[in-house]
């Protein structure tokens, strides 16, 4: 596979985007609208706002201990964050999200589309092990700990079989999880999963830079105004059983027009 960067130009020249060729890791963007929290910090985002901090921990547990933590350094991956549920039978949910505080517009404008998009790189260390549990990354409205219960949604879903499926709702017509073809192991490689919400009829993904579920064709077209407005979500829960799971994650970004 080639590698290199290249440049890509989106949104009639008011974004341009870098990335890797052989990952479609974006590596630079210029666009009105960019944020990324890359973990390059010396303690895990609290769960109350501090400083510019979009994004904070969501930990839900009875007597359990789901966590919310810095990988070790030992691990060679220091600057990333470990989103973990333990095998406690109980409702439990360890997320980074905005507290419900949204703040990207993905609907259109009276000057056309945001060309949102939104861009993490996750590795799964612990594959999901119950049909309970979930891990979701991607956009959302009001958080839930049911991933369908998330009223809007754009973005990429795990449960017990391990295989990425990908969804759009918006609040009208759910997509239902339509599978990828791309199925994670334990302690499986960094995936670089994105969404292009360039086109609210016509919504792409992408795993690793090579564009997933492209017969299905995914719309939010009745996304507007409020229910337009969403929040970076990664998440892993459960409802109840035994199952355990972790994710590592090193990144997540957000860019797009005004």
């Amino acid at each position: 596979m080639a590698t290199g960067l290249r440049k890509q130009r989106l949104a009639k020249g008011q974004i341009w985007r870098w990335y890797e060729r052989s990952t479609g890791e974006t590596v630079h963007v210029k666009a009105p609208i960019f944020w990324k929290e890359d973990f390059q910090r010396a303690v895990v985002p609290a769960s109350t706002p501090v400083g510019l901090d979009v994004l904070q921990q969501r930990v839900v547990l009875t007597v359990g201990s789901p966590s919310v933590a810095l990988a070790a350094t030992a691990s060679n991956e220091a600057g990333a964050v470990d989103l973990t549920i333990d095998a406690t039978a109980e409702l439990q949910t360890a997320a980074l999200d905005s507290d419900n505080k949204r703040m990207f517009y993905v609907g259109d404008t009276t000057s056309g589309s945001t060309s949102m998009q939104f861009e993490t790189r996750v590795k799964i260390v612990t594959l999901l092990d119950d049909a309970a549990a979930f891990m979701f990354f991607g956009l959302g409205s009001d958080r839930s700990t049911s991933p369908s219960a998330i009223a809007q949604r754009v973005g990429f879903l795990l449960n017990g079989d391990g295989a990425f499926k990908v969804v759009t709702d918006d609040g009208t017509t759910d997509s239902g999880n339509v599978a990828t073809g791309v199925t994670a192991t334990a302690d499986d490689q960094y995936r670089i999963l994105r969404a292009d919400i360039s086109d609210l009829s016509n919504v792409k993904f992408y795993i690793d830079g090579v564009r997933v579920a492209s017969s299905t064709t995914f719309g939010i077209p009745t996304v507007q105004n409020a229910s337009a407005v969403l929040q970076p979500i990664l998440q892993v829960s459960k409802t109840g059983g035994t199952g355990v799971g972790k994710v590592r994650v090193d990144y997540a970004m957000v860019w797009g027009t005004r």
